[in-house]
């Protein structure tokens, strides 16, 4: 037993020309969706699904035609492809079966009857008959638990002994049951021999006035803040001395990050805005920093509100702090700080020392002086 490969089972004779020629007798509705769509590439799901109409499965020439018509990379078309399993890589067999392999299945013993169907086609699941009859897949849960292991052939139940979505309470699908369907359905096949490929899920709308922005179309666009920019998270802040860091992390697309500080938890006034581009590092969600300056032992609120373009994020959850006065194990490190950060400008010739400095000094020259 093997599989198919896809590479395997490209009609040789097939052309890109060929694809065309066959597609013109759509050109209506390839024009009515091309018209239905602001952009060309909009239309690749329901163009690839009307090559699958024509050809019963999508070859990987119709793709390339398919990405032509929506203006896209025949890599873009397909990986749209492969995305959706749906779209038939490889010609449809008359018949589908398809086995679910979910546990509540599993335990009903799905495991030991898709190795006995295995046997029974002489395929591997994913795979077709040599006479394009039956296809077998594994799947996952078809919503028929109460009959495990569960099992479809197309889109019917095999629900009971006798016919398909019998529903039969209590019954569950053996070998022997898929067996006696199987010689069935190869009687039908030799009586009938001819078959026509049935899209399952029925063909495609094509009386809509349009999406928002194509021609015809009764709706506008949305306005570009019609959904709020991602909000800033993990806020958090330390500080001590008057000086106050705090913390956010915001998403990439994040342009901007307002910090906002209130003194009671319910009027909040912006402090500072940080720039995400000017920040150094890997592509992704940024760490973002702002520093701030209050009076010590003052409690303050603050939160952030990240923006992206026009867009405005729901402010972030408000965090409190109160700044204390470092332990006099630091003083020589506070005077630096004070003396940087809090002292008063050069006025003419002359320095205004702040009291916290000289509070300091004191403190350090009394130490000294017990030390002695």
């Amino acid at each position: 037993m093997s599989k198919v490969g896809i590479a395997e089972v490209q009609p040789q004779d097939l052309t890109l020309e060929g694809v065309a020629e066959r597609m013109s007798k759509h050109q209506a509705r390839i024009d009515e969706l091309v018209r239905r769509y602001p952009v060309k590439r909009a239309t690749l799901l329901q163009v690839l699904w009307l090559i699958q109409e024509e050809f019963g499965w999508v070859p990987r020439l119709g793709i390339k035609w398919a990405a032509g018509i929506a203006e896209v990379s025949p890599v873009h078309a397909f990986a749209v492809t492969e995305f959706y399993t749906m779209y038939k890589q490889v010609p449809p067999a008359r018949w589908h079966i398809r086995v679910c392999q979910t546990v509540n299945c599993l335990i009903q013993g799905s495991e030991a009857l898709i190795a006995h169907l295995e046997e029974k086609l002489g395929i591997a699941c994913g795979s077709v008959t040599e006479d394009n009859l039956f296809a077998l897949e594994r799947v996952e849960c078809l919503a028929a638990c109460g009959n495990g292991p569960a099992v479809q052939i197309d889109d019917e139940f095999l629900y009971g002994p006798e016919e398909l979505n019998q529903h039969e309470d209590g019954w569950h699908t053996q070998a022997a049951d898929v067996d006696r369907w199987i010689e069935r359905l190869r009687a039908e096949a030799a009586a009938h021999p001819e078959w026509e490929t049935v899209d399952q899920l029925g063909g495609i709308i094509l009386d809509s006035l349009g999406h928002p922005g194509a021609p015809k179309a009764s709706g506008s666009p949305n306005q570009e803040t019609y959904a709020a920019a991602p909000p800033a998270i993990n806020l958090n802040a330390e500080g001590a001395n008057g000086k106050i860091t705090v913390h956010a992390l915001i998403a990439p697309e994040c342009s901007k990050l307002v910090f906002e500080r209130s003194d009671d938890d319910l009027g909040f006034s912006e402090v500072g805005a940080i720039d995400p581009s000017t920040i150094k590092g890997p592509p992704g969600p940024k760490t973002v920093t702002f520093d701030d300056r209050v009076d010590i032992g003052k409690t303050v609120y603050y939160r952030a509100i990240a923006h992206s373009g026009n867009r405005v994020a729901t402010p972030s959850s408000s965090i409190a702090i109160t700044t204390e006065a470092r332990p006099e194990a630091d003083t020589e490190y506070n005077l630096k700080v004070l003396s940087d950060e809090k002292s008063g400008k050069e006025n003419g010739g002359k320095k205004e020392v702040n009291a916290d400095i000289a509070q300091a000094s004191e403190k350090t020259a009394n130490k000294e002086e017990g030390k002695k």
